[in-house]
C-alpha cells in the first residue's frame, strides 16, 4: 500500500462521489485499473462530458485539446490539476502534498516523465500525455525488460509524437501489443501515409509501400527516411541482439542473416520485403514458398498428387471426428505419393469450456487409440490444439488442467508411447511447451490479430507455423522448420484397409489393449507387454473359462503372493472398463472367443511352427477341435466312411470343428506366434491381417507358417503332425488326450490315414493351395 495513493483515491472520491457516472474506487493505496478508470471520468466531468466512461478515447482527448490545450503551471482548473498530480502519485512520481495546487515540483515529475518518454524536456502536458498517464504503462524498466528495447521505444515516441493519430507507448523495456501497434503506425508514416489514413494494420499499402520503399542492406543509412532504424528496431523486438544506429552494419546483417534462417527465409542478410513481414506479423510473407499443408478433407489421390506437385512434403489430418479425420486406406495414399503425416486430434477446442482436464483425458486416450490403430510409431507428436484466443491468465488455469488431462490420456497407451504437440498462439504455445506440457509447438500464425499473436516473438523450436488459408481448396498452407518431427511412412505399420470389417475391429483391438495397458499400469511390477494377453482372457471370458481352460491358459492371478494379486487387481480393472464381451469387437467376423483362447494358448506355450507334432501351442487350437471332431464320428458319421466324414465335418456348416473354428483356430495361431514373440496384439492383429485379409488366406498363411506348406507337393509336416495328435507322446498330461477324443473315440490305422488324407486334402482345397 502507498500512503499517497491512498490519499489520492480519497480525494477523487470526496471530489466526485455524488457526479452522475464517477464510480466511486477503494481507498486501498494500490494502483490498478479501476483507480485509472475513476482518474478518466474525473477528467471526464471536468472537461463538460456528460456520459462518462473508463476510456480515454478520441473525443475525451478533443474536449482536453479544446478546453485545456497544454496542462502548465499557469493553469487555473483545480480539478485538472489534482487529476494530473493523482495521476503522477499512481505512476510512482510525486504530485506534490496539495492537490489542485501546480507546484514545481509538480513541474519537475512531468519533465521526468516527458524525458522517459523520448519527449520534449519540459514540465507541461498535452493531450497525448495526460491519456498516457491514466494508463498503466511504465516509463522505467520493469520485470522482463531490456535497455535496448526501451531506447527504440523511447525513439518511436520521439519521432512520431507529433502526428495527431498517433498514441504514445510505454517505455518499459517489454515488446508489447501497444507498442507494436505504435510502432506499425511508425512505419506508415514513413511510407507517407496522412495520420487519418494510418492504421496500425499490416495492410495491402502498408505492404506496397514496403516492397517498394523499405528494402535495406549492407550499407544502409537513415536519411529523410528511418528505414534502416525501423528495421533494427523490428530486429529487437524479436529478440535479435542490434543496436539501432541507422546504419545497416554487419552487427544488423549478421542478425538479419539469422533471423532469416530461424524463419526459413532466403537467409540474404538483406531487409527485403519477406523479412520485414516475418518481422512484423506471424504470418510473414503469407504467399511465400512453403512445404506444409494441412486439411479437413480427405485427401483423394488427384489431391495427392497435385500438392505434391505443388511442393507441398508434409500433410496435417485429423485423427478423430468421423466428417474430418482420416478415412480408410487415405495413409496408405498419402504416403506412396511421398507425403509425412502430422496428426492432429481437435474436438472442438474453439473456445475455454472446452479446457478441462477430463476433456483433456478423454482426448488424450481418444488420440492414443486412434494412433495406435492407424499404426503410428511410438514418440509420435500429436497436436492438440488451443484454437481461440486465449488469454495469458488461462495458462496456468485450465491450459494447464487440460494438458495434464491429455497427458495422462496418451500415457494409457504404455506398449506405444506419444508425445503432445500444441497449436496455439506464439505466446501460448510457447508458455506451455516451457512449461514442458507439450512436447512440439505448432503456431496459429494465420490468427495476427489473435493477442497471444500480437508482439510476441516466434517460440525458439517451433515446429510448423500456419499462415494461410486457402479457402476455396480448404487447405491451409504451413511453413515446416528442419527441426520438425513428422510422421514418416516408413516408420507406420499401416492398417488393414481393404475392408470396413477388419478397419473397425482394428480399432476395438486398439481399444481393448490400451484399456489392458491402462489396467496393467495402475499396478506397479506387472510388465506392460502383457496387456494384449489380458484382452485374450478377457475375451475367454463366458465361453472358454472352464475348468479345463483354466488349466490349460490359467489366470495369471492364479500365481502367488502380490504379483498374483496385482494382476487380479488390473484384470478387474479392465473388465470394468470394457464392459461386457458380447459389447466387445461387434466388427468381428467370426468367432472371437475362440480366436481369443486359441491365441493365448499359443502366447503360454508356444507355436512350435514346422513341429511334426501335435504341440501344446496347438492344444487350443487345431489339434483340439480335430480330436473333438473325430469325437462325434460315432453320432454324425452314421453310413459315411471316414473320408466322407472328414470331408464333410472338418470346415463344415456344424459338428466341433466347423468352419468358423478352422479360422478362429488359423487366424488365433496366427495371432499368438506374433505376440508370444513379443509384438504387442495391436500390431500383431495389424501383421497378421495385412499379411492375409481374407478367409482363404489366413488359412493360407497359417498352413505355410505352422507346417510349411505352399502345396500339394509339401504337406508331409501337416500330414505327420495330424497324424501325432491321434497317436503320438501327448503334451499336457494335466489334460489328457481322452477329454477330447472320448474313451472310445480313437481310429483304427485305416480311419487314421483317412484323417489324414482327407483332412490335409480339405485344408489345402480351403485355402487354395489345391
Amino acid at each position: 500500500m502507498d500512503i499517497w495513493v491512498q490519499k489520492a483515491q480519497a480525494w477523487l472520491n470526496s471530489r466526485y462521489r455524488n457526479v452522475s457516472g464517477y464510480q466511486t474506487i477503494a481507498e486501498d493505496g494500490v494502483t490498478g485499473w479501476g483507480t485509472m478508470y475513476a482518474l478518466t471520468r474525473a477528467l471526464q466531468h471536468e472537461l463538460g462530458i456528460t456520459a462518462l466512461s473508463n476510456n480515454f478515447g478520441d473525443g475525451t482527448s478533443a474536449a482536453f485539446s479544446s478546453k485545456i490545450g497544454t496542462l502548465s503551471p499557469s493553469t487555473k482548473n483545480v480539478g485538472v490539476v489534482g487529476i494530473l498530480q493523482c495521476a503522477l502519485w499512481c505512476k510512482g512520481y510525486s504530485g506534490d502534498v496539495e492537490f489542485g495546487k501546480w507546484t514545481s515540483v509538480v513541474t519537475s515529475s512531468v519533465a521526468s516523465i516527458n524525458t522517459q518518454l523520448g519527449l520534449r524536456s519540459d514540465g507541461t502536458v498535452n493531450a497525448k500525455l495526460m491519456r498516457s498517464l491514466l494508463t498503466l504503462d511504465a516509463y522505467v524498466i520493469v520485470g522482463g525488460g531490456t535497455d535496448p528495447v526501451r531506447r527504440a521505444q523511447q525513439w518511436i515516441n520521439g519521432r512520431y509524437a507529433a502526428h495527431s493519430t498517433y498514441r504514445l507507448v510505454p517505455c518499459d523495456g517489454l515488446y508489447s501489443r501497444d507498442v507494436q501497434y505504435g510502432f506499425m503506425f511508425g512505419i506508415q508514416f514513413e511510407l507517407g501515409m496522412a495520420d487519418s489514413v494510418a492504421n496500425g494494420n499490416f495492410g495491402p499499402g502498408t505492404q506496397s509501400g514496403l516492397k517498394t520503399q523499405a528494402s535495406v542492406a549492407a550499407g544502409s543509412v537513415d536519411g529523410a527516411k528511418a528505414w534502416v532504424s525501423l528495421f533494427q528496431i523490428a530486429l529487437l523486438f524479436n529478440g535479435f541482439s542490434v543496436t539501432r544506429n541507422g546504419t545497416f552494419d554487419e552487427k544488423t546483417r549478421t542478425a538479419t542473416t539469422s533471423f532469416q534462417q530461424f524463419l526459413l527465409l532466403d537467409a540474404h542478410g538483406r531487409g527485403d520485403f519477406d523479412t520485414w513481414a516475418a518481422l512484423l506479423v506471424s504470418t510473414g510473407n503469407p504467399n511465400r514458398a512453403v512445404t506444409g499443408i494441412d486439411t479437413t478433407t480427405k485427401v483423394t489421390q488427384e489431391l495427392a498428387t497435385q500438392l505434391r506437385s505443388e511442393g507441398y512434403t508434409v500433410i496435417g489430418r485429423y485423427l478423430t471426428v468421423e466428417a474430418k479425420s482420416i478415412a480408410r486406406g487415405e495413409l496408405e495414399r498419402l504416403f506412396a505419393a511421398g507425403f509425412s503425416l502430422i496428426p492432429i486430434m481437435q474436438n472442438y477446442n474453439n473456445a475455454a469450456q472446452y479446457f478441462t482436464y477430463e476433456i483433456g483425458y478423454t482426448q488424450g486416450y481418444q488420440a492414443a487409440m486412434r494412433a495406435r490403430q492407424l499404426g503410428l510409431p511410438r514418440d509420435s507428436v500429436i497436436f492438440f490444439p488451443v484454437d481461440y484466443d486465449a488469454f495469458a491468465t488461462e495458462v496456468d488455469g485450465i491450459l494447464k488442467n487440460y494438458f495434464a488431462g491429455v497427458r495422462a490420456g496418451l500415457d494409457l497407451s504404455v506398449n506405444v508411447p506419444y508425445r503432445v504437440g500444441i497449436y496455439a498462439t506464439r505466446y501460448i504455445a510457447d508458455r506451455v511447451y516451457r512449461s514442458g506440457w507439450a512436447d512440439a509447438i505448432w503456431v496459429s500464425g494465420m490468427s495476427t490479430g489473435y493477442s497471444g499473436n500480437l508482439a510476441y516473438p516466434m517460440p525458439q523450436g517451433w515446429s510448423y507455423n500456419q499462415i494461410q488459408e486457402l479457402h476455396d481448396r480448404n487447405l491451409d498452407r504451413n511453413a515446416v522448420s528442419p527441426s520438425a518431427q513428422p510422421v514418416r511412412g516408413s516408420e507406420v505399420a499401416l492398417p488393414p484397409s481393404y475392408n470396413e470389417v477388419v478397419w473397425k475391429t482394428s480399432f476395438e483391438f486398439t481399444r481393448l489393449s490400451v484399456l489392458a495397458e491402462r489396467a496393467l499400469s495402475r499396478q506397479p511390477l506387472l510388465p506392460p507387454n502383457k496387456a494384449g494377453q489380458m484382452v485374450l482372457w478377457y475375451l475367454q471370458t463366458g465361453e472358454y473359462d472352464d475348468k479345463m481352460w483354466t488349466v490349460y491358459t490359467p489366470l495369471p492371478e492364479t500365481s502367488a503372493g502380490v504379483y498374483g494379486e496385482k494382476w487380479g487387481l488390473a484384470r478387474g480393472d479392465l473388465y470394468l472398463d470394457a464392459g461386457p464381451v458380447s459389447e466387445s469387437l461387434t466388427s468381428f467376423d467370426g468367432d472371437i472367443q475362440h480366436l481369443a483362447a486359441t491365441a493365448n494358448g499359443v502366447c503360454i506355450w508356444g507355436d512350435s511352427a514346422g513341429a511334426r507334432t501335435g504341440t501344446a501351442g496347438d492344444l487350443g487350437g487345431w489339434s483340439a477341435d480335430l480330436l473333438t471332431m473325430w469325437a462325434d464320428y460315432g453320432s454324425l458319421g452314421v453310413g459315411k466312411t471316414a473320408d466322407e466324414y472328414v470331408t464333410e465335418y472338418l470346415g463344415g456348416t456344424s459338428g466341433r470343428f466347423s468352419y468358423d473354428d478352422l479360422l478362429a483356430d488359423a487366424e488365433g495361431w496366427l495371432l499368438g506366434r506374433r505376440m508370444h514373440a513379443g509384438t504387442n496384439l495391436v500390431d500383431a492383429h495389424r501383421a497378421v491381417r495385412s499379411a492375409a485379409h481374407d478367409d482363404t488366406s489366413i488359412l493360407r498363411l497359417f498352413l505355410q507358417e505352422r507346417f510349411a506348406v505352399t502345396s500339394e507337393a509339401t504337406t508331409d509336416i501337416l500330414k505327420a503332425a495330424i497324424r501325432d495328435v491321434f497317436v503320438g507322446p501327448w503334451p499336457i498330461s494335466s489334460l489328457p488326450r481322452t477329454v477330447f477324443l472320448g474313451l472310445d473315440g480313437s481310429p483304427d490305422q485305416k480311419q487314421l490315414q483317412s484323417i489324414v488324407d482327407s483332412g490335409s486334402a480339405k485344408l489345402l482345397r480351403m485355402a487354395g493351395l489345391a
